[in-house]
C-alpha cells in the first residue's frame, strides 16, 4: 500500500497524544513544533498541513498554556470526526501484516492483533503496515551473558575500532581479535560490543567452560529467545555471538565452534571472538583460506604507543623512569592500568614481587625540576 498522506498522519499523530491536551494545560506534542517534530516535516510546512483538516472539522486550533511556556500557543485535538476517520484508517490497514521487533525477536503479525497491544502508536503501525518496514516495540535490548559485562577502559586503539566498524558493516560474518593476554581483546569486544551495536548479544566466557554441551546450551537459549526458527533460523536475525577467552579449549568445543561459523553465510548475525595469540592452529575453528577469502576477518593486538603510554601517567614523572616502566611492561595495557592505580596485587599476580616493587617505585619518581 502507498504512504499515508500527511493529513492523515497528523490525524494518528494527534491521537497518539491526545491525553496531552486536557482541560487546564497541553504538552508541546500537540503544539506545531510537536507535530512537525513527529511527523518529520519542516516547522515551515505545518501549517500547509492543520489548517485543511481545520477547516474540514476534523481537528480544532485553540490558543492554549503550553506546559514550560510563557505564552499561550496554538494546539491541536482532534474532533468526533476526526475520530471517525481515524477508525477509519484503522480499519482499512486492520488486515495487513507487520514485522514486528521486540527485545530481538522478529515475527509477522497482523495488525488487528497488535491494536490489543497497550499504548502502542497508531501513527507508527499504520506507517509500518502501508510501507512494510519493521515496528519495533522496544523493551530494551536482550543480553544474555555468563558474567557481568563491565566496560573497562581502552587505549589506543583506534585502528582496530576503524576495522571493527568496517565489519559491523560488511558481508563477513566472524571477526577475531588476537592478542597475548592484558593486551585487551576482551576490552575491545565489550566496546564494539555494547557500543557500537544495539543488537541482541550473547556472551559467553570460554574459561569458564569451553565444551561443545556448553556453548550450543548457550547458543540454543539464546536464539530460543530472539527467533521462532531455532538455530536454523540463526541467519534470519541480526544478533551479535561473542566468545570471550578463546584459548586452548575442548576439542569438542572447538567443534562446536566450527559447526557455527558454517551456519552463518550472510553477516547478518556476527560471531566476534576474543582469541589468544600462542593459540594453536590446531585448536582455532577456522582456517587461514577463511580469511583470504574473507568469511574472517583477524585485528591482532600489540603493545600500547609510547606516547600513548606517556599520555596515561602524570605530565611530571621523571621520563627516564617512565621509559623504564615502558620497557618492563611491554606496553601492556592491564599492566599499566594496574600500576597507574596502584594495584600491587593485580600486578603480583603478573610479575615477581621484585619487578612490582620496583615499578611502584619507579612511577613515584618526579622529573628533575629544570
Amino acid at each position: 500500500m502507498s504512504r499515508l498522506s500527511s493529513s492523515n498522519r497528523a490525524l494518528l499523530y494527534l491521537y497518539d497524544r491526545r491525553r496531552e491536551a486536557t482541560a487546564d494545560h497541553a504538552g508541546e506534542g500537540v503544539t506545531q513544533l510537536g507535530i512537525s517534530e513527529g511527523l518529520g516535516i519542516p516547522r515551515s510546512h505545518i501549517t500547509r498541513v492543520v489548517r485543511p483538516l481545520v477547516e474540514d472539522g476534523l481537528i480544532v486550533e485553540e490558543k492554549r498554556h503550553v506546559v514550560d511556556k510563557d505564552r499561550k500557543l496554538n494546539v491541536y485535538s482532534l474532533t468526533s470526526k476526526g475520530l471517525t476517520r481515524v477508525q477509519e484508517l484503522v480499519d482499512e490497514a486492520s488486515d495487513l501484516e507487520v514485522t514486528v521487533r521486540e527485545r530481538g525477536r522478529t515475527e509477522r503479525m497482523a495488525v488487528s492483533e497488535l491494536l490489543k497491544t497497550p499504548n502502542i502508536s497508531l501513527l507508527d503501525l499504520i506507517d509500518s503496515a502501508r510501507e512494510d518496514t519493521a515496528l519495533d516495540l522496544g523493551g530494551g535490548r536482550f543480553i544474555l551473558c555468563d558474567r557481568e559485562l563491565c566496560l573497562g577502559p581502552l587505549l589506543d586503539r583506534g585502528e582496530e575500532l576503524f576495522a571493527a566498524e568496517e565489519f559491523l558493516r560488511a558481508d563477513a560474518s566472524i571477526l577475531v581479535i588476537l592478542s597475548n593476554r592484558g593486551y585487551g581483546s576482551s576490552s575491545l569486544m565489550k566496546k564494539i560490543a555494547l557500543e557500537m551495536t544495539d543488537k541482541p548479544l550473547l556472551w559467553h566466557d570460554l574459561s569458564d567452560d569451553g565444551s561443545r554441551a556448553r556453548i550450543e546450551q548457550q547458543v540454543n537459549a539464546f536464539i530460543e529467545t530472539i527467533s521462532n526458527g531455532g538455530l536454523e533460523g540463526l541467519n534470519d536475525v541480526e544478533a551479535i555471538l561473542c566468545f570471550d577467552n578463546y584459548h586452548l579449549i575442548p576439542e569438542d568445543g572447538v567443534d562446536a565452534m566450527i559447526d557455527l561459523m558454517r551456519r552463518l553465510t550472510v553477516g547478518r548475525t556476527k560471531l566476534m571472538v576474543a582469541m589468544r595469540r600462542e593459540n594453536p592452529s590446531y585448536n582455532r575453528f577456522y582456517q587461514k583460506e577463511d580469511v583470504d577469502e574473507g568469511r574472517v576477518v583477524e585485528v591482532y593486538l600489540g603493545r600500547l604507543g609510547y606516547e600513548c603510554v606517556e599520555d596515561m601517567f602524570s605530565s611530571d614523572m621523571d621520563p627516564e623512569a617512565l621509559k623504564l616502566i615502558y620497557m618492563m611492561t611491554r606496553g601492556q595495557p592491564l599492566a599499566l592500568d594496574r600500576l597507574k592505580r596502584g594495584d600491587d596485587e593485580g600486578l603480583r599476580s603478573m610479575y615477581p614481587n621484585e619487578e612490582v616493587r620496583f615499578m611502584m617505585y619507579l612511577r613515584t619518581k618526579k622529573a628533575t625540576p629544570q
